[in-house]
């Protein structure tokens, strides 16, 4: 018997399946012991077939659900959006625009109960009617630093993190800790419907775990299963893993069909928490009030031997440098990027902070504020859309978006990467 067939046959957890407009996605509901066996819940889900959706639904189990802080209303920092649509009824960019907004669960709004398939044609309504100019009232503040006490009370969730610490991790023996993969970030949306996170898969082929307290996201998952075929169609060529994150570039599901890309629909609830499996696609968006908190996980069978980094030539002074993510040697110090941050979630004068990269040289501080989603020209290799004789667009909407401009003016560029 195999160490699967083991688990299988000693690790039975309840389970059923959601279904979101035909898409069956696997929604376990483990007991409070089961759940701190993530390994175990892992390989279970797998024994179940979850990497042809690429992704499972985790209930978190009573007892785990505290209840969120009150936190004053004040303004922070946080992004507007700016969309524009490359050639009519294609593909969006959507950039993001440092701004502030305010953000309380205790004035949250109306939820929004119609279905999915209404969600996504009230967001694409909201795209059209703001093309080539900024949402007035979209706002999504991201990258909230979670893993003390003192700043979980400050973003507003409950001391105890359901998804933080995870048995089994591998990311607990790489050579630094980073901010938002190896420790949770905090994302929060305002009340007004439409903050999204654009298609992109995980750094360093990780899976990453997205737990939901208020609200209700609505998803997209490309498997892992179907990655050749989704970055053939999507343009990828020579680019590097995170050629997307470049575009920042959002699908509505009627153009994934159009280019062949399979993919699955989750409709996310609170209290629920969105496993993503390694090198699976995902983008979505809050259909109003939303307030999460998400980070990346590393399984036994986890490597980077296939993911190509950001090159020099990506122009990305906030890359992840790959030996950050190399196994710790025995006796090596670790080195600490959370140190960054104080413990009331704000960063501490640069001179404190510098760390070194493989080659010796100071890493910028701004590596761990993460990737924006849109970046400039095309990077390292990568295509449009339309490029090469097999793409999923014609040639003259990569025209277009060549002569548009993909780079986006300073003062649009988003500092940080968006996660869920």
């Amino acid at each position: 018997m195999t160490v699967l067939q083991h688990v299988i046959h000693d690790f039975c957890i309840q389970h059923e399946y959601d279904d979101v407009q035909g898409h069956r996605i696997l929604r376990l509901k483990p007991t409070p012991s089961q759940w701190q066996d993530f390994p175990a819940v892992l390989a279970y889900a797998r024994s179940l077939g979850v990497q042809d959706d690429g992704c499972f639904k985790v209930s978190i189990p009573d007892g785990l659900h505290d209840a969120l802080p009150e936190k004053p209303v004040k303004k922070v920092p946080a992004n507007a959006y700016k969309v524009k649509q490359i050639r009519k009824t294609t593909f969006w960019q959507v950039s993001t625009v440092p701004s502030d907004g305010e953000f309380s669960w205790s004035q949250a709004g109306p939820d929004f109960s119609d279905s999915v398939d209404s969600a996504f044609k009230s967001l694409k309504r909201l795209f059209r009617n703001n093309q080539d100019r900024q949402m007035r009232n979209v706002r999504y503040r991201v990258d909230v630093p979670a893993w003390t006490a003192r700043q979980r009370l400050e973003a507003g969730v409950p001391e105890r993190s359901p998804i933080y610490p995870l048995k089994g991790d591998k990311l607990d023996h790489t050579k630094a800790v980073i901010p938002g993969i190896h420790t949770p970030y905090v994302y929060e949306s305002g009340p007004h419907f439409g903050a999204t996170f654009q298609i992109h898969a995980e750094d360093f082929r990780l899976a990453s775990l997205n737990h939901l307290y208020r609200g209700r996201k609505i998803w997209i998952v490309v498997p892992a299963t179907a990655v050749d075929t989704a970055e053939k169609a999507l343009g990828r060529g020579k680019g590097c893993s995170q050629f997307m994150r470049h575009r920042a570039e959002f699908f509505f599901p009627d153009k994934l069909d159009k280019l062949g890309i399979p993919y699955r629909l989750v409709d996310q609830r609170p209290g629920e928490t969105i496993v993503i499996l390694p090198d699976a696609y995902h983008e979505g968006f809050s259909t109003g009030y939303t307030i999460a908190e998400a980070k990346n996980y590393a399984d036994g069978s986890w490597d980077t031997d296939s993911y190509q980094p950001c090159q020099e030539s990506c122009r990305l002074a906030t890359a992840i440098p790959a030996a950050f993510m190399r196994p710790l040697a025995q006796g090596e110090e670790r080195l600490d990027l959370c140190a960054a941050y104080g413990d009331d979630g704000h960063m501490v004068p640069l001179d404190l902070c510098a760390a070194y990269g493989n080659d010796g040289h100071v890493v910028p501080l701004e590596c761990l504020k993460k990737r924006p989603l849109l970046d400039g020209p095309l990077a390292c290799g990568e295509g449009m859309l339309g490029m090469g004789d097999d793409a999923g667009v014609d040639g003259g909407e990569m025209r277009e978006a060549n002569q548009g401009g993909t780079k986006a003016p300073t003062e649009e560029r988003d500092v940080k990467r968006i996660k869920a």
